[in-house]
């Protein structure tokens, strides 16, 4: 599959050596999905989803209504990392307001208007380690201040240090924590966010 986007060079140092990926990144805005790269997208959910450090049951039929369910938003931001044409990893961008589990949120006291939500992450097993999270998180802080939201939050597991160190490199930092229970299991999980500058239509046309 190929996908046509800028590309960007991100260095990962390692502890013994130094080595450059390079990563195409394409982002889909309110448009449908090729049916082919929904389903690449519906097995890297599930693998990612189901391993370390989330290990959850999902099954791709649970994944594909789960990712289907996310764009169906009322509007979505799609961002695609790949690596010599293969996809290492993506993550979906939506307004808070859209989030299945809102009033999750409320109750922690996250500002729901004006806030943009990273509702998933995720990186093929094969591909971690790659800069693939902090290319497909940018490119969503860049989509929610296009978009004109005031804020970005992301919800995480406590200890998802990959997650975690993305954010804090990003800008983000602890806004809330609580338990949410899936499948009969409960968890810890930490909100992170950062405030956007975003501009109005109007501000960039007199930039």
């Amino acid at each position: 599959m190929r996908l046509e986007g800028g590309q960007s060079s991100f260095t990962i140092t390692g502890s013994q050596s130094q080595e450059v990926f390079l990563l195409t990144l394409r982002v889909f805005s309110d448009e449908a999905i090729d049916p082919e790269l929904f389903f690449l997208l519906v097995l890297i959910y599930s693998e990612a989803f189901s391993g370390p450090p989330w290990n959850e049951n999902w099954s791709v039929e649970d994944s594909e209504a789960a990712l289907q369910k996310i764009l169906s938003s009322s509007s979505f931001d799609l961002a695609v990392s790949m690596r010599e044409g293969e996809i290492t990893g993506f993550g979906i961008g939506i307004p808070l307001s859209d989030a299945f589990d809102l009033n999750w949120f409320e109750e922690l006291g996250v500002p729901v208007e004006g806030t943009y939500y990273i509702a998933d992450l995720a990186t093929s097993v094969k591909h971690r380690a790659t800069g693939s999270c902090l290319a497909y998180t940018a490119a969503l802080v860049d989509a929610a201040e296009n978009r004109g939201f005031e804020r970005i939050a992301v919800r995480t597991l406590r200890g998802n240090e990959p997650v975690l160190r993305t954010a804090s490199r990003l800008g983000f930092t602890p806004l809330a924590e609580g338990i949410v229970t899936f499948d009969g299991r409960s968890t810890e999980r930490v909100v992170y966010s950062r405030a956007l500058r975003s501009e109005s239509p109007q501000q960039k046309d007199h930039a």
